[in-house]
């Protein structure tokens, strides 16, 4: 099982107010209010069972069903939302910029790596930006292999620009 939600969760108990400012400013104060200290392997089990992954929908035995889709996410997790696709690519001057912004081992920084470059000393953009890179990795777009990927490095780049 992917622990990597269990150290996000940790991240955010030990953020400054200053840190949780800049996660306000940039529209993700929701994430600041997870908490779970288990994962209920019986409703994990039970979602997989009902979700149709070809149409994107849980399927409930009563007959009701619903789409997970972009507003569903947006109303569960209370996070931005953009008329404007993400771009996910991956573009060398992005790549270049977060590998001279965060150390890591492998081409891109683990989830490890990501939460011990988190620290009370991190501030401002360099926060921003790795923290989104953290929750993109452990909680949003998670993968099995705990890393990051540098396909969201383009997207939030201009801290500005994250909440859109």
């Amino acid at each position: 099982m992917n622990h990597s939600i269990f150290k996000l969760l940790h991240v955010i108990s030990k953020l400054t107010p200053s840190q949780k400012e800049v996660v306000s400013d940039i529209g993700f104060s929701s994430i600041l209010d997870l908490q779970c200290s288990t994962i209920p392997m019986n409703l994990v089990k039970w979602l997989a069972d009902h979700y149709d992954t070809v149409t994107n929908t849980v399927h409930f035995a009563t007959g009701f069903s619903f789409a997970l889709n972009a507003q569903v996410v947006r109303t569960i997790l209370d996070i931005p939302i953009s008329p404007t696709q993400v771009q996910c690519i991956h573009s060398d001057q992005s790549f270049n910029f977060f590998k001279s912004q965060i150390i890591s081992v492998g081409s891109t920084p683990s989830v490890d790596e990501l939460v011990a470059s988190l620290t009370p000393n991190t501030v401002g953009d360099q926060f921003a930006r790795t923290f989104m890179l953290l929750v993109l990795s452990s909680f949003l777009c998670p993968n099995g292999k705990n890393l990051c990927s540098s396909k969201f490095y383009s997207a939030i780049l201009s801290v500005p620009q994250i909440n859109q």
